[in-house]
């Protein structure tokens, strides 16, 4: 094999787990090693589990044992002795708590760092995201980049729009009803330009209705979107308004 091809790319999409071969079998070592890869985040990112959320970095995934057993039909026992070996040859590191388990892919970055901003985007991303509107402009930076921005949106976009909107609603049943459907670009432009994952999007929403404070300050995608940093530290910062989402 010439050199070239064996440091090149193979893509592999994360949709390779909706194949019905991927959990066919109980997984080989190897093909547990790549799904830890396939399922560690892209991004820094949020998890809640149980009302506490977790901060998970770039190259982490927060799984418990019991997940790793399931998804790879293993025992615990080797599902632990797998990990202990992994940790031995400084592939991951492990940190334990009564939640669950960050596991750190310590050269997550060797692998991924060539990896562009429009691939990880695609990953998160529904098949009916690549129609038309999907995105295509590679060089997108800001709002006025795109001249077609009132038709850029995907199904996971409109999802998330109605459920902040039906959210509003039930909040505020008094409220007029209006035509948000302009929103739904908005709500793209939150994920593709501000680079949001849709999960702490739809996390904020839902937390964002149930806190007596921000629920009358969000009711609207551009006010979302307008505070969504903030939203993420106050959301963090006071767990008691967690909600599961």
């Amino acid at each position: 094999m010439k050199d070239s091809q064996a440091r090149g790319w193979v893509r592999l999409h994360r949709k390779i787990e909706e194949n019905n071969l991927w959990f066919l079998e109980p997984f080989t070592k190897a093909q547990a090693w790549i799904d830890l890869f396939l399922n560690a985040n892209h991004k820094d990112n949020i998890i809640q589990i149980r009302g506490n959320i977790i901060n998970v970095k770039r190259g982490q995934i927060g799984w418990s044992e019991l997940t790793m057993c399931k998804r790879w039909k293993w025992s615990k026992g080797k599902v632990r002795n797998y990990l202990k070996m992994l940790e031995t040859i400084q592939q991951i590191v492990q940190q334990k708590s009564s939640l669950t388990t960050i596991i750190t892919i310590l050269k997550y970055e060797e692998y991924q760092s060539d990896d562009t901003a429009d691939d990880t985007t695609e990953r998160q991303q529904t098949g009916k995201q690549k129609d038309s509107r999907q995105y295509t402009n590679k060089n997108d930076k800001n709002d006025k980049n795109d001249k077609n921005d009132k038709n850029l949106f995907s199904e996971k976009d409109k999802i998330l729009t109605d459920l902040l909107y039906s959210l509003v609603k039930k909040n505020y049943p008094f409220l007029k009803e209006k035509d948000y459907s302009n929103d739904y670009s908005e709500m793209n432009k939150l994920h593709r330009i501000d680079k949001w994952d849709y999960r702490q999007i739809e996390y904020i929403i839902c937390w964002s209705q149930n806190d007596t404070f921000w629920r009358k300050n969000i009711r609207s995608v551009s006010k979302l979107r307008k505070q969504f940093e903030d939203l993420i530290v106050r959301a963090k910062e006071n767990k008691r308004g967690a909600i599961k989402v």
